[in-house]
């Protein structure tokens, strides 16, 4: 019994620190321009051409995302037909990259927002790929 008044007691200030915290980080976030705040914890799902929801592959959600997000979607009724992640480390620092290939191009990606290349397919006359380790 002592132990619900108690808690009773203190749950009334302890809201009202939360809330003045929570305030408070709001404020300095906005002040210093923070926008990655509650970031997502991975890319949303990837449904084909059928509108189907596949099992989830992070490569292709996060192709999908970065048609639907580059230039306001300019991109986003192309197929996607394969997907490569080419990310790499260099200096202690990670460096997202995705290769994918769709039904009208192929496509190299930078953290799902930055076209760094396109080439229409059409225009390709051949192309080699080679692998290192």
């Amino acid at each position: 019994m002592a132990q619900g008044f108690l808690n009773s007691l203190f749950s009334i200030p302890n809201s009202m620190l939360r809330g003045v915290y929570c305030v408070a980080s709001g404020i300095t976030n906005e002040i210093n321009d923070v926008k990655d705040f509650g970031q997502r914890a991975r890319y949303p799902r990837y449904f084909d051409l059928n509108e189907k929801m596949l099992v989830y592959n992070s490569d292709f959600s996060q192709a999908q995302l970065a048609l639907k997000n580059y230039k306001e979607g300019m991109y986003k009724n192309e197929v996607i037909e394969t997907v490569y992640d080419v990310s790499y480390r260099k200096n202690n620092e990670f460096f997202t990259r995705v290769l994918f290939i769709t039904n009208e191009s192929v496509m190299f990606m930078e953290k799902a927002r930055k076209l760094k290349s396109r080439v229409l397919l059409r225009k390709i006359k051949g192309m080699m790929v080679y692998f290192s380790d």
